[in-house]
């Protein structure tokens, strides 16, 4: 039994740990910069406490990890402008109980529904509840909360300049081109995984992939945005015939057909043998990579997607009200058990709620439990030996050097270094503290926070994402039809170009990877919704039409002109009957010349329909 837990846990564990070293060691030191220079500057000049006050500033520098410079500069600065304010004022409410847990609840909503709003990811809001907590361990009067508003903006501006430093030196691509790169290989993925089990996995990983890129040319600079624009476009192309070609494949592909995708859009790839519709697609993405004018579109402003996130088809506010909600009872009842850092109840709430559902939860939970457990002991034996306040900034360091590497191959090893960071971190802020008893009761703050978050996760929402499932298959049912009817009713034989197509595919795939995300996460709570296997199936047939819909079978004629209003009629049946407005409309009784998987695939979620 034990060398089979060894073979499938602790050998891929390793391969994942031997990765993140390899391709996160600069990311690992750029972390530790951010959060070792205030902690040594403190430190240099006799106020360690100072240090670590200001670093709660630099912990903006981690808000949105290795996104594009242009991206991070605007967030760091606000962020650590948020921090500048939640810091002191927690600490100046720290002794006011109740206030305090109402002024920490409030924080982790507001954070938390501008994170998720904003589609920022990982570690999204928790840092920032992170400073609102810490803050009320630290009370401090009237001149204390002023200081402390400066000292976070030193540290705010010291990550500003670290992230700008190392942006400059890093020799790997810009964000934004890797990003490229990875669509780039995604689409190619396609062929080499068609006619496999593994084709409907790389078309999902592709859609996905080119949905990356394009958010990351949003982020980055003007400069660079327009110079990869042209590729970026050329890649949408290849994206839609490549599913195409994978959705009718039977057979495994010739590789050359991968390599050819893969190969420089600016070199002329052998197209001996491949597949007519891959031929013309490389020659329209040849001209899209020498100049390329971008369709124009409603720009997306931050006003507009934090009320975007109001509707009530949306998880944000919910999630946000949650994650609060959760954070204010932690503390609260970490007070109430008269825990000595209460704080932490709290804290452990906010990380265990960065995953979006049950299971994901549980298992985060167990981890932090994990890691907690192992860094208290690590944490015990760097402070036995007395360490003076310089030894504790460096291993502070250390620790996140560690911890940044190692937090996308496993959470529980990750967790293990941050608790160190936070214990050296609390004692050089409150050096009078006895710092043997605050190493046992964030043992013990765990545990209580770690069963607590189970708890209301099943009491607060829990039915959140099944709920809004139905809306979400509605909405990417929508913009199917809305493809559909560009594509067949422009009159333009070169439907890649058709007038508002890029748009409207733009839209698909965001709907589409928002329900595939929401309906992994409403499966995942099982525990707390009982979901059927019907239920499953449609939502597999709305991915499946919406497929089609996203690829294009080039060189084929369009259906007739009736045959296209029958189609969209049935489609807007059927997402009318999704959302319960009226019956399901039954199978299709027309035909659809030239598109007879798109008509297939119509008739199974008709079915699907009246089955559920």
């Amino acid at each position: 039994m034990a060398r089979g837990w060894t073979s499938q846990q602790v050998r891929p564990l390793m391969r994942r740990l031997q990765t993140a070293l390899r391709t996160r060691w600069l990311v690992g030191v750029r972390a530790a910069v951010t959060l070792g220079l205030p902690l040594l500057i403190g430190v240099a000049v006799g106020h360690a406490s100072y240090g670590a006050i200001a670093s709660m500033g630099a912990l903006a520098g981690f808000s949105v990890g290795t996104s594009p410079w242009a991206y991070r500069a605007k967030v760091i600065p606000t962020v650590g402008a948020a921090t500048m304010v939640i810091v002191p004022v927690s600490g100046l409410l720290s002794d006011i109980a109740w206030l305090a847990i109402i002024w920490v609840g409030f924080v982790a909503v507001v954070a938390s529904y501008v994170c998720l709003a904003a589609h920022m990811g990982p570690p999204r809001e928790y840092l920032i509840v992170l400073t609102a907590l810490a803050g009320t361990g630290i009370p401090v009067d009237l001149d204390g909360a002023l200081r402390e508003v400066w000292l976070v903006a030193a540290g705010a501006a010291t990550a500003w300049l670290v992230a700008l430093v190392f942006t400059l030196i890093d020799p790997a691509p810009s964000p934004a081109r890797q990003a490229v790169d990875q669509a780039q290989a995604a689409v190619a993925g396609i062929l080499r995984a068609a006619g496999t089990d593994d084709a409907a996995r790389a078309r999902q990983s592709a859609v996905s992939a080119v949905h990356a890129a394009r958010v990351a040319l949003r982020q980055t600079g003007s400069r660079e945005a327009a110079d990869l624009a042209g590729r970026q476009a050329a890649i949408e192309v290849l994206l839609a015939t490549t599913l195409s070609i994978s959705i009718e494949s039977t057979e495994p592909l010739d590789p050359a057909a991968a390599n050819a995708v893969l190969a420089s859009p600016d070199e002329p790839a052998d197209t001996a043998g491949l597949p007519a519709p891959l031929t013309t697609a490389l020659a329209t993405a040849r001209t899209l990579n020498r100049g390329y004018d971008a369709e124009p579109g409603p720009p997306a402003t931050g006003l507009g997607r934090l009320l975007d996130g109001l509707g009530s088809r949306d998880v944000v506010l919910p999630t946000a009200l949650r994650i609060g909600v959760s954070v204010a009872i932690g503390t609260a009842v970490g007070r109430l058990l008269g825990l000595e850092h209460s704080y932490w109840v709290g804290l452990t709430c906010a990380a265990a709620l960065q995953a979006n559902n049950v299971t994901m939860l549980f298992r985060r939970s167990m981890h932090r439990f994990v890691g907690t457990v192992t860094g208290v002991g690590l944490a015990g034996a760097v402070f036995a030996f007395s360490p003076t306040a310089a030894a504790v900034a460096v291993a502070a360091t250390i620790a996140q050097l560690i911890a940044e590497i190692v937090i996308v191959a496993n959470y529980a090893v990750a967790v293990t270094f941050i608790t160190v960071i936070a214990l050296s971190v609390y004692d050089l802020a409150a050096p009078h503290a006895q710092i043997g008893s605050t190493i046992d009761a964030r043992l013990l703050d765990t545990v209580i926070g770690a069963a607590l978050v189970v708890i209301l996760r099943m009491l607060l929402w829990p039915k959140t994402n099944s709920t809004r499932l139905p809306a979400a298959r509605a909405d990417t049912v929508r913009s199917i039809a809305d493809v559909l009817r560009i594509r067949w009713t422009s009159g333009d034989d070169n439907t890649h170009r058709a007038p508002g197509l890029v748009a409207a595919q733009h839209h698909l795939q965001e709907r589409l990877l928002s329900l595939r995300t929401l309906a992994d996460d409403a499966t995942a709570d099982r525990l707390l919704t009982a979901g059927s296997r019907h239920d499953r199936a449609v939502t597999l047939a709305v991915e499946d039409l919406a497929d089609l819909a996203l690829s294009i079978p080039t060189e084929r004629p369009l259906p007739a002109a009736d045959q296209v209003h029958a189609q969209l009629a049935q489609l807007n049946s059927i997402a009318a009957a999704l959302e319960g407005q009226s019956e399901p409309p039954g199978p299709p009784n027309y035909r659809l010349d030239g598109f007879p998987r798109t008509l297939a695939a119509t008739r199974v979620l008709s079915s699907a329909l009246d089955v559920s």
